[in-house]
């Protein structure tokens, strides 16, 4: 695990039903459904809160010594303390580590 500013945060994400394949990434009328997902920061408010993040603004994550990405920030009381849900497989998480690791998350 990664310890940034005192936090060890670990990231956790899957893959969204219509990001599994090329295929379906490139329907447009599955990509407009609810359950088409884009990428974002999402932890619980009390590491929200821990790490100066607001729901809605944008933030870096980091992972594996990249450079990062730029993901919006969404409170989801569902994540679990000390972790952090980000989708793989979305053009938005391209450039971040394993699906499953150790994270890095800075306020811009």
């Amino acid at each position: 695990r990664l310890e940034l500013d005192g936090e060890e945060l670990y990231r956790h994400g899957d893959v969204p039903i219509y990001a599994a394949d090329p295929l379906v990434r490139r329907a447009q009328a599955l990509q407009e459904t609810a359950d088409a997902v884009d990428a974002a920061i999402r932890v619980n408010e009390g590491l929200a809160q821990r790490l100066g993040l607001r729901d809605g603004e944008m933030a870096l994550a980091k992972q594996s010594g990249d450079e990062g990405v730029r993901l919006p920030v969404v409170i989801d009381n569902r994540v679990s303390d000390d972790c952090v849900y980000i989708h793989a497989g979305v053009r938005a998480s391209v450039g971040l580590g394993p699906s499953v690791g150790p994270i890095r998350v800075e306020k811009l």
